[in-house]
């Protein structure tokens, strides 16, 4: 029988998206780290003034795991087909940010949204981040699968329900 009552159990861990002070450096491995665990300190570096070393960072993340997911995605051929895919992904990636980021700020701005670019670059930045982030996670079978079959259409598939999930 359990005694303990809801006053005795441990509190949950802080709130994750509150926006408190990043502890530490500003490099790509600690802004991974946040970006998985207190989101909300890099929302809060974006308003203060850390930004640039920031978005520096969040560009060297998405990089890499962009790189990754893109020389796994084209294991599938092999090759320079490697290089190629992982090219193609990133990219892809950044032109689309290129693309839309303009347009929703301009948005953003007309519906009476506080926010200035610097801060909204942050955070788009920061999700595709977290979808790159994601994307690695998938990695390790998306190669297993990779290596088990020569079907496109199933990879195609498998691809796209990746990419649907971490976005």
């Amino acid at each position: 029988m359990n005694d303990a009552t809801p006053e005795s159990n441990p509190p949950l861990k802080s709130n994750r998206f509150a926006r408190v002070p990043m502890q530490g450096s500003i490099n790509p491995l600690h802004v991974f780290e946040q970006l998985l665990k207190q989101p909300g300190s890099l929302v809060y570096e974006l308003q203060q003034g850390r930004a640039a070393a920031l978005l520096t960072s969040l560009l060297v993340v998405i990089a890499f795991c962009l790189a990754v997911y893109g020389g796994v995605a084209g294991s599938l051929t092999g090759g320079a087909q490697i290089g190629i895919a992982a090219s193609k992904i990133l990219i892809g990636s950044f032109a689309s940010i290129l693309i839309c980021l303009p347009s929703l700020y301009i948005f953003l701005c007309l519906s009476g949204a506080e926010i200035r670019m610097r801060e909204l670059t942050g955070l788009v930045l920061a999700a595709e981040a977290l979808i790159a982030s994601l994307l690695i996670g998938f990695a390790p079978v998306v190669w297993v699968f990779s290596q088990s079959t020569d079907s496109l259409a199933f990879m195609a598939f498998l691809h796209l329900s990746f990419w649907l999930v971490a976005f």
